[in-house]
Order: structure tokens, then C-alpha cells, then sequence
């Protein structure tokens, strides 16, 4: 659900923001940023982090180390 989330918001607020490809597997879902593989803005600290919830908004969260 948060993952949804997350695209609806992409979608809405930034469009270039969004992710690219197909989504990974459940078996290929790397450690870290789960996007990291996707994400057109990608830094190696995707890999290290996995970034935070936040609300952005009143009905609006966002888990994305560039906000």
C-alpha cells in the first residue's frame, strides 16, 4: 500500500519523478531504497538507506531521500 502511495504521489506532484521499468520481483528487491533500480534520480546512498516516511502534505506521505 505504501509503495502505491508513493506513485500516486509521483504522479501528482512530480512528474519527473517517475519510475521507470517494471517493477522487481519480490525475490530481486534489493537492500535499501526498494525503487533504487527505477528511480531516474538514483544515488548510491539508495542502496545503503531505505528513506524515511514523511508527510508532505495533510493526506500526503512520501518516502524519497530527495524530499
Amino acid at each position: 500500500m505504501k509503495q502505491r502511495m508513493v506513485i500516486a504521489m509521483a504522479m501528482t506532484i512530480e512528474p519527473e519523478f517517475l519510475l521507470a521499468d517494471e517493477m522487481p520481483s519480490h525475490s530481486d528487491i534489493q537492500s535499501g531504497y526498494s525503487f533504487s533500480s527505477r528511480c531516474t534520480k538514483y544515488m548510491d546512498k539508495y542502496l545503503k538507506e531505505k528513506p524515511k516516511l514523511k508527510q508532505i502534505a495533510a493526506n500526503y506521505l512520501n518516502a524519497c531521500h530527495l524530499f
